[in-house]
């Protein structure tokens, strides 16, 4: 349990080298919870790794969005759950 950050890995190595790093226990705020739901238990035709892979390699804009605003926003999210900031969490998140 507890909150992870999502550490990027390269194109290089297919994301393969990519990795949740530990921020905080889940004891640091309770009072949030994690609900996921599995709506279909089949395989799915495309895995998330190789559609994101595909969104890489054919969109100008994702390369810039990873280099250019990712870090920072997950910067700015960690600071707010370590904060307990709900409300910025919350906005990030949903940006």
């Amino acid at each position: 349990g507890g909150f992870v950050a999502w550490r990027q890995g390269t194109a290089e190595q297919g994301w393969k080298d990519s990795l949740a790093e530990p921020i905080a226990s889940e004891e640091h705020w309770p009072e949030i919870r994690a609900v996921i739901l599995v709506t279909n238990a089949q395989k799915k035709d495309t895995s998330s790794t190789a559609g994101m892979q595909t969104s890489w390699d054919t969109s100008p804009f994702l390369p810039f969005r990873s280099r250019e605003v990712v870090p920072g926003r997950m910067e700015q999210m960690e600071q707010a759950w370590l904060q307990r900031d709900f409300d910025t969490f919350a906005k990030l998140t949903m940006q």
